[in-house]
């Protein structure tokens, strides 16, 4: 029988192996500890599975642990805790690095944390959880069990394809009996009713983007981009722009703040914001940032361009996306012509094209700034983000797929929308959100809505 080594002994030793990297290689080679190992998908799924190695979960074993068996696991996993997200793109093991629970070993401890091997990511490849400010008195960090954070990120594909078929079944519900009763009475519920689901799609391509909706990673990649063309979004590029609202929530390099950021700023002023979205005047800003011009910052007076300051592969990406949605929304009206002559295009135009321009737009501004505007501490993202507890009606038109929990999914990107409800108890029971930014959609209005300079809100 094989006696167990000290626990020390193999981290060091796991540890060293994971230092043998030599020169730094590009393309798929670049990515041998993921790309190998198909099951390695999730970011803190994979940092759980590492956690609960039954060698350091919690800290409850000492150094006459199984040693042997933890460094089995590290070699079956191919030390994937050095290239984590590498294939990914994902900050692994966010939850757990720096976290002495975890391991009290530096080495091992930085191998999980993306952000010390800058030569293995380019900026911006990152979701970063947003702690600051989380330390205390309770430390979000450590609040959560690991064996609870790894059911809350765990994924399951049933209720992502439930999500989906939701929101598929209503569009289709819609445009049918708009297209065969193509009357006014008719068509204009209809296409409201389009671009509030229109709406709900992008919120799952948002999933997608943080690579959430599915585990496999092709499946995650069909949706997200699919669902990114229907909608004129280029998620490649989309996923690059939001990792810097992530990242730098109300930092200078926030592409969102132009946006959301100094509100509130009177009635009149959001009132006649949301008239110009209604009316489609603002809708090539929006599919501006979308393609990956975001607007200038006011307060730096400097347009971001994400884009321009990741990898090359996440650049080339960006690209070739941005070409097949413009591609897919020239075609697609041509389609139509071609197969069903003027009217068929014509109902096309009207009861798809058009929410896209008009619905949505209010509905993406106004969500947006019940999300982070007229907020005062913008130093942790417990009061600079915000969850709205909307009743009905809101969470069908501004809030679907649980996107209303807004400071749980900024606190942890990696949980996937249907395991928010539960992520927002759990961090309620342990008093994590007991001054954090959650409010009723009723107060939330009367925040965004206020006169400029207003007490309620941010000057």
């Amino acid at each position: 029988m094989q006696h167990a080594r000290p626990c020390d002994e193999v981290i060091e030793e796991a540890s060293a192996f994971v230092g043998r990297r030599g020169p730094r290689e590009t393309g798929p080679r670049a990515r041998i500890g993921v790309c190998r190992q198909r099951e390695l998908r999730h970011q803190q799924q994979s940092a759980v599975y590492v956690a609960q190695g039954k060698v350091h979960a919690a800290g409850r074993v000492g150094k006459d642990a199984e040693a042997k068996q933890f460094f089995d696991q590290c070699v079956s996993i191919e030390l994937g805790v050095a290239a984590f997200g590498a294939y990914e793109r994902h900050d692994a093991g966010a939850d757990f690095a720096g976290d002495p629970r975890v391991s009290p070993n530096a080495r091992l401890r930085n191998a999980l944390n993306q952000r010390d091997h800058s030569g293995m990511l380019g900026s911006g490849e990152e979701f970063r959880d947003d702690l600051r400010g989380t330390a205390g008195p309770v430390n979000v960090r450590k609040v959560l069990p690991p064996d609870v954070l790894a059911e809350l990120t765990r994924m399951d594909p049933w209720r992502s394809s439930w999500a989906i078929a939701k929101t598929f079944g209503l569009l289709a519900l819609a445009i049918v009996i708009a297209w065969t009763n193509f009357t006014w009475w008719v068509v204009v519920p209809a296409v409201l009713l389009i671009g509030i689901q229109q709406h709900a799609l992008f919120v799952l391509a948002h999933d997608a983007a943080h690579y959430r909706l599915f585990e496999m990673r092709w499946l995650n990649e069909f949706f997200g981009r699919l669902f990114g063309a229907l909608g004129g979004v280029s998620v490649c590029s989309y996923r690059v722009i939001h990792r810097l609202h992530h990242n730098n929530l109300y930092g200078d390099v926030d592409p969102d703040i132009a946006l959301h950021g100094g509100y509130p700023r009177g009635r009149a002023y959001l009132a006649w914001k949301l008239l110009q979205d209604i009316v489609g005047w603002n809708a090539w800003k929006t599919y501006k940032y979308f393609f990956g011009n975001p607007a200038v910052n006011a307060k730096t007076n400097v347009a971001q361009r994400p884009l321009d300051d990741t990898s090359d592969a996440l650049r080339s990406a960006g690209r070739r996306d941005r070409w097949s949605v413009a591609a897919f929304h020239v075609a697609a009206p041509l389609i139509f012509l071609a197969t069903g002559g003027v009217d068929a295009m014509l109902k096309y135009l009207v009861l798809w094209l058009l929410p896209l321009l008009t619905v949505i737009q209010p509905i993406l501004r106004l969500r947006a700034i019940c999300e982070h505007g007229a907020v005062t501490d913008l130093s942790t993202p417990l009061t600079a983000a915000r969850t709205n507890l909307p009743g009905a009606l809101a969470r069908f038109v501004m809030f679907p797929h649980n996107v209303n929990y807004h400071v749980e999914h900024h606190l942890f990107p990696a949980v996937p929308h249907y395991h928010l409800p539960r992520l927002h108890r759990e961090l309620v029971a342990r008093g994590v959100l007991a001054k954090a930014e959650v409010r009723s959609v009723r107060e939330t209005f009367g925040r965004v809505f206020a006169e400029r300079g207003s007490a309620s809100g941010v000057a």
